[in-house]
């Protein structure tokens, strides 16, 4: 169920942005994978670490960014940005009405340019490979925040994701 205050121009922008994602992050994995040697494993483990890492601290630091300045009525960013968070403060409930687009378009609009400029890290040395692997990581874990966050509130959660939680 969609607020009364998204509009269909903005699902718009939201849906090309998942997709949008999608594609890129599918691109950014295969060439990760073709740049990979087996000497690079152990890169990418960190990467992916420290990408979780990164990515639970800018996810916390916009939410409180969004928390404590501007306003639903901020231009640009206010309507789109600013007011699910405060949404969510007044009705904490109100994110397990959404649908997987409206958890989480947002967020795919915010991490879209980075995986385009993340297109141009050349995967030709280790450096490479670990900057590529951690921008990838610290995407997706940026992009599974709002969608963990809605399971956390739901009564009722998908049976994997039941099992997963009842695991720790």
């Amino acid at each position: 169920m969609r607020s009364s205050s998204y509009s269909p121009v903005h699902r718009v922008v939201e849906i090309s942005a998942v997709a949008a994602v999608a594609v890129l992050s599918l691109f950014l994995l295969v060439r990760l994978c073709l740049a990979m040697q087996s000497s690079h494993l152990w890169l990418v483990g960190v990467a992916a670490v420290t990408g979780y890492v990164a990515a639970d601290l800018i996810s916390g630091l916009v939410h409180w960014i969004c928390d404590t300045w501007g306003s639903p009525r901020t231009p640009v960013i206010g309507r789109s940005f600013i007011a699910p968070f405060r949404e969510h403060h007044h009705d904490p409930e109100s994110i397990t009405r959404h649908d997987f687009i409206e958890t989480n378009g947002n967020t795919a609009v915010a991490i879209g340019p980075v995986l385009v400029l993340a297109c141009f890290i050349p995967p030709d040395a280790g450096a490479g490979v670990f900057g590529l692997a951690f921008v990838l990581f610290a995407s997706l874990g940026v992009l599974a925040t709002n969608q963990i966050h809605k399971w956390a509130h739901m009564d009722r959660r998908p049976r994997l994701v039941h099992c997963w939680s009842a695991c720790g």
